[in-house]
């Protein structure tokens, strides 16, 4: 008699509130000006997920003052600014955004699987 063990390595994504937590703690930033149409489709792209991530609109400032974005020098819109520093100049998919703040997780399923030689 013999025993086999079958490991899976499945990639799971979190789902609804767990989701936006994980990703609002990740700190994320996105700039953009929500008139233009990349960053139009980057909130649409996000849904309900927009809500989790600290949105700076660029905006045209007073006469003789510079917008937030241009004193954070945001030159695309939209821009996504991580914590480290690093920056991203386009549209990301939701999925994207979700692997980028680490809300994917690894389980590991085994299962025995019991065979007798006859």
């Amino acid at each position: 008699m013999g025993l086999a063990v079958l490991v899976l390595t499945v990639l799971s994504l979190r789902t609804g509130e767990s989701t936006r937590q994980c990703v609002q703690d990740a700190g994320f930033v996105l700039y953009g000006n929500p008139q233009e149409e990349a960053t139009a489709r980057q909130l649409d792209e996000l849904g309900e997920l927009s809500r989790a991530v600290r949105f700076i609109p660029c905006e045209e400032p007073e006469p003789g003052e510079l917008s937030i974005c241009e004193r954070a020098r945001i030159t695309t819109s939209p821009t996504w600014e991580f914590p480290d520093g690093s920056r991203i100049d386009r549209v990301l998919l939701r999925d994207e955004l979700v692997e980028l703040a680490g809300c994917t997780s690894e389980v590991e399923e085994s299962a025995a699987i019991e065979y007798t030689d006859r």
